[in-house]
């Protein structure tokens, strides 16, 4: 008996199993960007008792850190195993509880991405809905990045950069017939969440002035963003790699490190509460001009560290919102420092482009995720794109030379 796995050979049959597995993956995809959303909104409302903060947070970390200490007894896949069919078992239950708990830390404060656990639930359960017999190793992988990207296309109400997402960054391709399958997948995910919230973008953009300083900006933004967004990344995935390697013996270890660190981002946060989860606060409240300049310079600084330290204290989570946050910090502490703070959104936005393009190594997510994220008018358009295409370029060429280096890239 031959061990091979048989695919449907009928090209009608095979469109239809494509296409209603299309649908499903979007199908699903935007009903975890909802449940994902309304889980965050319900865990962040504890943040409105201020006397009891430092204690919901410091047992918010002991919490995540017992259900970490439990799943990681055992492997558990990441994203890109899943995807790439790496991993030889895919538990269901272990990696819901997962993205689950990401979820739960940011919303209590932590200063780390929320964005990974939608890709993760979403890509666990695509691949688990597709059966080999029906659908070759190249589909199945394809349909769960499609998922992943779908999935952050819907928790941030960006099809685009979604689907972008997908082709550019976790499926690179340029076969139009996926590109297509990935903005339909991503679109159609979205319009589920659009259904309950709307299709507001996200951050809502102000009034503000495009003058010639702006492009001077440009050229700033591509190089602190590259330098910084390319360090941030190679050190954040030196931190993850580490952490998926470890398997803690005892089950007080991880708890006390994310409780210590919630309580030290509650310290932090009495001086600076927009320093508390993914980095919404930051961009929100920055591009009303409700923070300062010297805490747009502190915010600057304590959020990739702050991100960076949760990660390492043995947080899951992404890096993408943190990212875009501290970019947006930077260039807001640009714009007040020069006298132009009429400029302040765009300055934001420019280096918040900057920073995540070189970060996650896309131009075309960093821009389109910009963009769509504030419904940025087309004027805004060629600065935004210049910025994400320069700090991309720049930043893989910085990231060849550092690659080499001992301290921000150590032998594994």
């Amino acid at each position: 008996m031959s061990n091979t796995t048989q695919h449907p050979t009928n090209p009608r049959r095979k469109y239809i199993l494509l296409t209603l597995a299309a649908l499903t993956v979007a199908l699903s995809a935007g009903i975890i960007g909802v449940l994902l959303t309304e889980f965050l909104h319900l865990i962040s409302k504890t943040q409105q008792v201020p006397h009891l903060t430092p204690i919901m947070m410091a047992t918010a970390g002991a919490i995540s850190g017992i259900c970490w200490w439990k799943l990681r007894q055992k492997n558990l896949p990441s994203t890109q195993d899943i995807i790439t069919t790496r991993a030889q078992h895919y538990p269901f239950t272990r990696t819901t509880i997962d993205a689950f708990t990401q979820v739960f830390l940011v919303g209590a404060g932590a200063s780390i991405g929320r964005e990974a656990a939608p890709r993760q639930l979403a890509a666990t359960i695509a691949h688990r809905l597709y059966h080999p017999q029906h659908f070759t190793p190249e589909e199945r992988n394809f349909l769960t990045a499609a998922a992943c990207g779908a999935a952050l296309g819907a928790v941030y109400n960006t099809p685009y950069a979604g689907a972008a997402y997908t082709i550019s960054i976790v499926s690179p391709t340029k076969k139009w017939s996926k590109i297509l399958a990935a903005l339909t997948i991503s679109y159609l995910a979205v319009l589920i969440p659009r259904a309950i919230y709307g299709a507001a973008p996200y951050y809502q953009l102000p009034i503000y002035k495009l003058e010639y300083s702006s492009w001077i900006w440009v050229i700033g933004a591509i190089l602190i963003g590259a330098i910084l967004g390319t360090t941030f990344r190679i050190i954040s995935q030196n931190i993850i790699q580490k952490i998926r390697k470890e398997h803690p013996r005892h089950w007080w270890k991880l708890p006390a490190q994310l409780c210590s660190l919630m309580l030290l981002t509650a310290v932090i946060a009495t001086y600076q509460p927009n320093i508390l989860g993914n980095g919404v606060l930051i961009i929100e409240q920055g591009l009303h001009h409700k923070i300062t300049l010297s805490s747009f310079l502190i915010l600057a600084i304590t959020k990739p560290l702050l991100t960076l330290l949760s990660l390492r204290a043995g947080a899951a989570g992404g890096t993408l919102t943190p990212a875009l946050a501290t970019g947006a910090s930077i260039g807001a502490y640009i714009a007040l420092a020069s006298g132009t703070p009429e400029q302040l959104p765009v300055f934001m936005l420019l280096g918040a482009t900057s920073l995540l393009s070189a970060s996650e190594s896309s131009a075309l997510f960093g821009a389109l995720f910009t963009i769509e994220l504030t419904h940025a008018p087309m004027e805004l358009w060629a600065p935004l794109l210049m910025c994400s295409i320069g700090a991309e370029y720049l930043g893989k060429i910085l990231n060849r030379h550092i690659q080499h280096n001992t301290w921000l890239n150590p032998p594994h």
